[in-house]
């Protein structure tokens, strides 16, 4: 069950960002990479921002300090953390906007940060990407609870039902997993119960004793004349 008060698109967004958190840089192909960009573009120019001149400044080094700052803050959230903060230790313009396209739409957020010097007078995204993320949080309205730690690969991720007491997964994938471990656990400890408890049930125990004394039919002998009585 879906939380009925979350904003769809945040929700979105924010689960893009966790996800982006938990790549390895240095394996993504060009596509991946653009499509990483592009989220950061979501969370960061929210379609205010000219967006291939936001992607063309990025930097890998910038995405690489934004994803660490974004992982250390989402697996504090996962052990069990029920704030994040984001600390600004330099001296830097803050601009915070809330807007609307129409009058009757409602009004968005967008956070531009900036170096006072004239040099360096442009969007700063490390800082930008840092702010734009509480606000995120907050306009979400997701919970803290919410960012798991997957039991089978470690990896975080935003859960995006309802928790309960349940095991949660990042994916299928490593779902699947677990069920195929736990399955294959299942029979090998069933087989080994059916020996403690004296080798299996009573219809194989008639079996074996039929077998030893050569008068037990096969299990498709049994089937062709209960079919015959059938009939």
């Amino acid at each position: 069950m879906r939380i009925a008060h979350e904003n769809t698109k945040d929700i979105e967004i924010l689960k893009n960002i966790v996800s982006l958190s938990q790549l390895k840089l240095d394996t993504l192909r060009e596509g991946d990479l653009l499509n990483l960009k592009e989220d950061l573009y979501e969370l960061v120019g929210r379609g205010k921002v000219d967006k291939q001149k936001f992607l063309q400044q990025l930097t890998m080094e910038q995405i690489a300090t934004i994803q660490e700052n974004f992982r250390h803050s989402f697996e504090a959230l996962a052990n069990g953390n029920k704030s994040v903060r984001w600390k600004i230790d330099t001296p830097m313009k803050v601009v915070i906007l809330a807007s609307s396209n129409k009058t009757n739409e409602p009004f968005d957020y967008q956070v531009v940060t900036m170096y006072p010097a004239k040099k360096f007078n442009r969007p700063d995204p490390l800082y930008t990407a840092g702010v734009s993320l509480l606000f995120l949080l907050i306009r979400s309205g997701v919970t803290p609870e919410r960012f798991r730690k997957c039991p089978e690969c470690d990896s975080i991720f935003l859960l995006l039902r309802k928790p309960d007491k349940r095991h949660f997964y990042c994916s299928p994938r490593c779902a699947t997993r677990v069920a195929t471990r736990n399955s294959r656990r299942a029979k090998r400890e069933g087989g080994k119960w059916k020996m403690r408890m004296g080798g299996g049930s009573q219809s194989s125990k008639r079996r074996q004793d039929g077998r030893k004394r050569g008068t037990l039919e096969s299990p498709e002998q049994d089937f062709m004349k209960s079919a015959a009585k059938g009939n």
